[in-house]
């Protein structure tokens, strides 16, 4: 009897431990247009989670019409893993006085503005709310494991009634934004370079479309100056895993993983399955996402938005940002990557490579992650107005290397954009730092203000007769300092539907002159042409004597090229284009 009632006892026992769920107090509240769900999870919990949603109670793991939103939770996903700051690469020294490690905080999200951060060993998942899942909705959390459902416990016993809406970022700071300050103002994204950390300003849940899972929660900064609107975001994005794989020491300290500013494998979560993954350009996404609520929001110049970058920052400039002419009046970046390459002049598929599952895997976009994060190809492949270019380099640069740069700035002015690019032998900290006033003005992303607007068109100069020689990429070849682009400028164009005229200004040393150079208008707003109509083009000088005349034709995109422009004087040359 008593070997009896021990059988019965352990049968017991272990069916109450398999029907014990893996959430408990499972609550929701739907705002602004998302889901959030909440829940408590047991001690030690381990292996992922899988949250369900349908219109129906979920009484069991597979339902009819139920559909799965989000897998690959972590346990304790209301943990703010962007407080611990070894998230961003850098590991924490001990303690100097006590020789104690750096301990992270531990705190839960803040998710409602002004309110009390939550429990940060308990689950949370934010569903955006699709714009046909309108109206009362059931959600079950379960795990990989432990597929258990039990009514109000993981399971909801009353919906929620969700509806969609307008995404609303989670201001993290006492009081409330000044948004009102940035109205008309110039919008300057910042991009900073590997481990380096945006602000903290705001909070987002992204939807399915900016991240390897829906939920992923993601932060960036906005500081209005009386000139313009700074918005600092922050490139890292949580993969719930530690990622031994990856090159660079920086990506092993936490689950997260840098992207340079533009994606990563859609199963980056799941190792064994990132060979079937999809790389996409999450982060870009993210960009775009942050950019176009804060020119909402803040009612900036949406004419008037300029990006930063500087190492991985500039990477991303040349990744996302410059493929973006709607978006994008000029970019300024500082030792940039061009094209991903690896060879005898250096290794720069190491940064990604992991990340992505590989350079020849394929992308969102229908091309390799090669071809995808190829600047030069993709430079060639896009006649159309881009973003103006100011770019620097070192040709000793050994972390990002020197040698796909040459033919970057190639195509840039082979293609008849915008550009202003300079080089010296420095390697990566030390590049520009001997860099003349004039380029190290571009630093300071005012200095576009004046010049380049969606809404204002500017000459494109190419082929200067003082241009230097980037070479062939090899560290022996070409100008070791040089400048493509440098020393002319121009006041606001006259652009009417019949007339174009710009003047263009010598800024450097007289003696250099006469300077010659292509002249092409780019992003017309009035003057616009058709692919072979004419148009008489004259240069000009300063005392309206005619230094040039001739007669040019759009090509197939509509652009003209005066070739071979004189700017004989300080006060500049007028060139004038009448149809």
């Amino acid at each position: 009897m008593y070997q009896s009632l021990l059988i019965l006892t352990l049968a017991l026992s272990i069916s109450f431990a398999a029907a014990a769920p893996v959430a408990t107090h499972l609550q929701a509240a739907c705002r602004d247009g998302q889901v959030f769900l909440t829940w408590t999870e047991p001690a030690g919990l381990q292996g992922d989670l899988t949250v369900l949603m349908s219109k129906q109670p979920i009484t069991t793991p597979s339902p009819e019409n139920t559909k799965i939103v989000a897998s690959g939770l972590n346990p304790g996903t209301a943990y703010d893993w962007w407080l611990n700051k070894e998230t961003y690469g850098n590991p924490v020294p001990k303690d100097p006085n006590t020789g104690e490690a750096y301990k992270p905080p531990h705190e839960g999200f803040v998710i409602t503005p002004g309110g009390q951060r939550i429990n940060p060993d308990s689950g949370l998942h934010v569903h955006t709310v699709g714009p046909d899942e309108a109206g009362p909705t059931y959600y079950a959390v379960i795990g990989v494991d432990n597929a258990e459902i039990v009514a109000g416990q993981n399971s909801l016993t009353q919906p929620v009634n969700q509806q969609p809406g307008a995404v609303t970022p989670i201001w993290q700071n006492e009081g409330a934004p000044d948004v009102a300050k940035g109205k008309g103002l110039p919008l300057h994204l910042i991009l900073h370079a590997k481990t380096g950390i945006g602000d903290m300003d705001y909070l987002v849940f992204g939807d399915k479309s900016l991240g390897w899972r829906e939920g992923l929660p993601f932060k960036f900064g906005v500081r209005v100056t009386p000139d313009c609107v700074e918005v600092r975001p922050t490139d890292r994005t949580w993969i719930g895993r530690m990622f031994p794989e990856g090159l660079d020491g920086c990506q092993k300290l936490t689950p997260a993983i840098h992207s340079f500013w533009y994606g990563y494998n859609s199963n980056i979560h799941w190792p064994d399955r990132m060979d079937v993954g999809i790389v996409t350009n999450y982060t870009e996404r993210r960009l775009l996402w942050i950019v176009d609520w804060v020119q909402r929001t803040y009612q900036t110049d949406p004419s008037r938005t300029y990006a930063f970058g500087s190492s991985m920052g500039g990477c991303g400039d040349i990744a996302s940002a410059i493929r973006h002419p709607e978006v994008f009046a000029a970019i300024r970046a500082h030792v940039p990557i061009v094209a991903y390459d690896k060879g005898a002049g250096g290794d720069s598929e190491m940064r990604v490579v992991k990340e992505t599952g590989g350079m020849e895997m394929m992308t969102n976009e229908g091309v390799t992650v090669r071809d995808r994060l190829n600047g030069t190809k993709f430079v060639r492949e896009h006649p159309g107005d881009l973003p103006f270019l100011v770019i620097t380099n070192g040709r000793q640069d050994k972390s990002i290397p020197w040698w796909k740069n040459p033919d970057f700035y190639r195509a840039m002015r082979d293609g008849r954009h915008g550009m202003i690019a300079a080089w010296d032998e420095g390697d990566h900290a030390g590049c520009g730092r001997a860099m003349p006033a004039d380029i190290k003005a571009w630093d300071n992303l005012k200095s576009f203000h004046q010049l380049f607007a969606l809404n204002l068109s500017y000459p494109a100069l190419t082929n200067l007769s003082v241009d230097n020689s980037p070479g062939n990429g090899e560290a022996t070849d070409g100008d070791p300092v040089g400048f493509m682009g440098r020393g002319l400028t121009w006041d606001v164009p006259v652009d009417e539907a019949d007339r174009y005229e710009v003047v263009i200004k010598w800024t450097l040393e007289a003696g250099k002159l006469p300077v010659t150079a292509d002249v092409t208008p780019r992003r017309l707003q009035a003057f616009k042409l058709k692919p072979g109509d004419k148009v008489t083009a004259r240069n000009l000088a300063a005392d309206g004597t005619e230094e040039q005349r001739v007669t040019l034709t759009a090509d197939d995109h509509g652009l003209v090229t005066f070739p071979g422009f004189r700017v004989t004087t300080a006060a500049g040359n007028r060139l004038v284009l009448t149809k």
